[in-house]
């Protein structure tokens, strides 16, 4: 009996709890949660980092009654706070914002691209070694100093700047980056002959006045140093050849040799694979890429109509510039002598003694690299209702 009564009783009280929010020691409006934060270097070599920070009235809803207030921008405050390193500036962050900040919801961080050239390793020790951030937190390069790009970004509604970021990082959607975490990055520079790289981002205006992150490229690197960025659409070509090229729309030629600027066929590319091979025969290394696309008709636009002659042809038009890009991809990386497909890595797997041998030299071989492209189009359906039944 006296049993039950216990349990009861401790039912009781954890009930109690719940209702009273007795779980956290911190109330709402006294937490400052962190989601997008921006990292920079100033003239003077200190780190400065830039944070949203919400206003109390935006994480709890104002009473019914009315009042709460407005925040003094869409989206919070923003607070800068700056230091010899990534994690003192941090700390420094406590002293001006009046609240207990958090990094745990920390998802996005945007580094400014001077801060990328002079390396990121600052930033993935403070991200690896701190407890209230994750390695799962997406990184991004932005052209010029991250704060000034942070600022720009005006979002529709109440802490959506978060879900902003979100949206752009989804594999699945068209207009999407490939996003890179912390944990990626690392593994990456852990990976012989293979270079990192990660999605630039740029604020753009809409129609209503918001201004939303938008991609804008790919940033290139040796080890943990920005060295240059493949613009659009070389950047497509880029994840045409690592295999990675999310849902997109295609603009093909008419088959039939229409001229005028509507007459195209818009095809939705929904899926791209690739296969790396490298291999050296005692003559020097070569590679070849591999690319597959499928694809369905979204929009017929030609005099003649979609048969298996013509599809045939748009097919390998399209081909034919995923194989034009995926050249201006490779032209980028030879120049710039950084290897982001992972051509090196290949050759590190298949001939661990090949690669031993032209490792130290293998920025200045991959200029001059025989790489062959494969491209293979394929149209899984061109069926258009263009009459009523």
């Amino acid at each position: 009996m006296w049993r039950a009564r216990v349990t009861s009783g401790l039912a009781v009280l954890l009930a109690g709890c719940v209702l009273a929010g007795c779980w956290s020691q911190s109330e709402v409006n006294d937490v400052a949660m962190l989601t997008v934060v921006a990292l920079d270097r100033t003239p003077e070599g200190q780190y400065r980092w830039s944070v949203v920070v919400p206003a109390p009235e935006e994480v709890t809803p104002p009473p019914l009654s009315g009042g709460g207030g407005s925040p003094s921008r869409a989206g919070g405050s923003i607070r800068t706070a700056t230091g010899p390193s990534p994690v003192i500036a941090a700390e420094a962050l406590e002293t001006v914002i009046p609240r207990e900040v958090r990094w745990s919801h920390a998802d996005h961080i945007l580094v400014g691209e001077e801060t990328a050239r002079s390396g990121l390793r600052r930033v993935l020790d403070f991200a690896s070694r701190r407890y209230q951030i994750e390695r799962r937190s997406h990184l991004y390069v932005t052209r010029g100093e991250a704060s000034k790009v942070l600022d720009r970004f005006h979002p529709a509604l109440e802490r959506s700047l978060a879900r902003s970021f979100d949206n752009i990082s989804r594999r699945l959607r068209p207009g999407t980056v490939i996003p890179v975490d912390v944990n990626t990055f690392l593994r990456w520079l852990g990976t012989p002959g293979l270079d990192p790289h990660l999605p630039v981002v740029k604020p753009v205006t809409q129609p209503r006045g918001t201004v939303i992150p938008e991609p804008s490229g790919i940033a290139l690197f040796r080890g943990d140093r920005l060295v240059g960025f493949v613009e659009p659409p070389a950047d497509r070509g880029l994840l045409f050849l690592r295999g990675e090229m999310p849902p997109f729309t295609l603009q093909a030629p008419c088959p039939d040799g229409s001229a005028s600027r509507e007459a195209t066929v818009a095809l939705q590319v929904y899926k791209t694979r690739s296969r790396v091979q490298t291999s050296d025969d005692g003559h020097g290394p070569q590679a070849r890429v591999r690319i597959a696309a499928e694809a369905d008709v979204f929009e017929w636009r030609c005099r003649e109509g979609p048969n298996p002659e013509s599809a045939a042809r748009v097919a390998r038009a399209a081909a034919a510039e995923i194989r034009r890009e995926a050249q201006l991809a490779l032209k980028v990386i030879r120049d710039l002598g950084v290897d982001p497909v992972g051509f090196g890595n290949t050759l590190h797997r298949t001939n661990p003694q090949a690669w031993h041998g032209v490792e130290d030299r293998w920025p200045e071989l991959l200029a001059d690299l025989p790489i062959t492209l494969d491209v293979r189009f394929k149209l899984r359906s061109y069926g258009m209702t263009n009459r009523a039944p």
